[in-house]
């Protein structure tokens, strides 16, 4: 029976000790991580939206930051309000247009536009893909800097072949 017992533990031990051999692996020191090559482990990436700048051109006026005047439609001029436009009064020229039939806009000044209420005439406006940081989380280790490793698959170890 003794005999038996040593048998069936031998065995054991000749079956665990059978197969591929399991070697450490160097590349991520047995951890079954790796730095991250896409954010070379800073765990952000430029955003694709703004390249990075945060700020991307306003939708609204198209990067001018004024938007044209809604009562001359841009233009700066309105029709003259004694004339109505005519550049006549009787049969003279209008003396309040000197007979253009126009007159300066009293809504914009005669500037054709008015500030962007959506960027306040910067022009420019927050990335809303990035919230206006210029980075987003890496796509790959998603922000935690580490990878798995390619070389074990992320066991720490490989089998010898």
């Amino acid at each position: 029976m003794k005999n038996l017992i040593i048998s069936i533990f031998t065995i054991i031990s000749i079956l665990t000790s059978c197969g591929p051999k399991k070697i450490d692996c160097d590349k991520c020191d047995k951890t079954g991580k790796i730095d991250c090559p896409k954010c070379e482990s800073t765990g952000n990436i430029e955003c694709t939206w703004c390249y990075g700048r945060g700020k991307k051109k306003c939708s609204s006026c198209y990067g001018r930051g004024k938007e044209d005047c809604s009562f001359c439609y841009g233009s700066g001029q309105d029709d003259c309000s004694y004339c109505f436009g005519s550049g006549k009064n009787n049969e003279d020229d209008c003396s309040s247009c000197s007979g253009t039939g126009k007159q300066r806009c009293s809504y914009c000044s005669g500037s054709g536009g008015e500030r962007c209420n959506d960027c306040f005439g910067s022009g420019s406006e927050d990335c809303a893909d990035c919230e206006g940081t210029g980075f987003k989380e890496c796509p790959e280790c998603k922000g935690d800097l580490k990878v798995k490793c390619d070389k074990c698959m992320g066991e720490g170890f490989y089998s010898e072949k």
